[in-house]
């Protein structure tokens, strides 16, 4: 994953939590997810680059086995966030939740 990715869904996670009240919960809630999916899959891509064999245990260079392994890791980090993954996300959305409250009573 590129840092672009991560800048994109932080992106997203600030642009939705400007939305309507009655959609701002749930886009928040994908924007949450979402970002929580894009820092387990930085975690996981740079425990692959640091070891000699990878994650996985194999140690092929070639472009198809990386971009397999990228993907790999892009839909297992957003199952994982779509689990509860390390509650980074509902850290968020509890966060990103109190920031509008106290907004919204200034």
């Amino acid at each position: 994953m590129s840092d672009l990715k991560v800048s994109s869904g932080l992106a997203n996670l600030m642009v939705s939590s400007s939305g309507a009240n009655n959609t701002k919960g749930s886009k928040l809630h994908e924007a949450a997810q979402s970002f929580e999916a894009l820092m387990i899959g930085q975690m996981m891509k740079s425990v692959r680059e640091s070891s000699e064999s990878g994650w996985l245990g194999s140690s092929g260079d070639d472009s198809s086995t990386t971009s397999a392994v990228e993907m790999a890791e892009q839909h297992f980090a957003k199952a994982l966030a779509q689990g509860g993954g390390l509650g980074l996300a509902k850290m968020v959305e509890q966060s990103v939740g109190q920031q509008d409250e106290s907004r919204s009573a200034k």
